[in-house]
């Protein structure tokens, strides 16, 4: 049920109401994701999630993906936008921790709903804006989620979403052509993270980890 409610409405709630709290602890040490902790976090959360890992392989299918980014959001009321529009197939999904008291309206079938006439376009980053009038004129309705104790949510990364309150950690997840083809860099890490980082990659070899070192040697 969870990955055709994936497919179809473009996202879903795990239903996870522990994450504000797993948010909260992480931002009282400043977002650490350059450190070992940091990486325990990533790993703990996301990458050995059982669900996530099931969604991925369903979303994906035979395509091998790249954990590509990871980064905080804060709300941004008003602003209608998604990560990658155009014809590009099912090559972007996020996957989102919020924070307790995040508010978000996500638009049904609009990762479905190509916009007429857009040219393809990626941001690893910042999302892109979209007109509401187009949704509306296409049909797409805006379905409003409040996590009054946090959320994990995974959803699309051509659906819609509307950021109105709260904060997020969201990790994207791509197609390896996807990496290249929008030159999407790695994350920088700290040397001696980096046999940290390469057990991670021998213990999930289906998710490809976009991450490269800083020069230097082991403590």
């Amino acid at each position: 049920m969870e990955s055709t409610d994936l497919i179809k409405d473009g996202f879903i709630d795990l239903g996870d109401s522990s994450m504000g709290s797993h948010f909260r602890e992480f931002e009282q040490k400043n977002f650490p994701f350059r450190t070992e902790e940091g990486i325990d976090f990533l790993s703990q959360h996301f990458l050995n999630n059982e669900e996530i890992r099931s969604l991925i392989g369903q979303f994906f299918g035979n395509n091998r993906c790249v954990f590509a980014h990871c980064l905080r959001y804060s709300s941004s009321p008003g602003h209608l936008g998604c990560f990658v529009r155009g014809n590009v197939g099912q090559s972007v999904l996020v996957v989102q921790l919020l924070s307790k008291g995040s508010e978000l309206e996500y638009y049904s079938y609009s990762h479905t709903n190509p916009r007429a006439g857009s040219s393809t376009k990626m941001s690893g980053m910042a999302t892109i804006g979209v007109d509401k009038n187009e949704l509306d004129l296409k049909g797409c309705r805006a379905r409003k989620k409040e996590f009054d104790t946090g959320a994990l949510v995974v959803f699309d990364g051509r659906l819609c979403v509307e950021f109105k309150q709260g904060f997020a950690i969201n990790v994207v997840f791509v197609t390896e052509d996807i990496v290249s083809r929008y030159h999407m860099p790695p994350m920088r890490l700290p040397y001696h993270l980096k046999a940290k980082v390469e057990d991670l990659q021998r213990r999930y070899p289906d998710i490809k980890l976009n991450f490269d070192f800083e020069p230097g040697t082991l403590q």
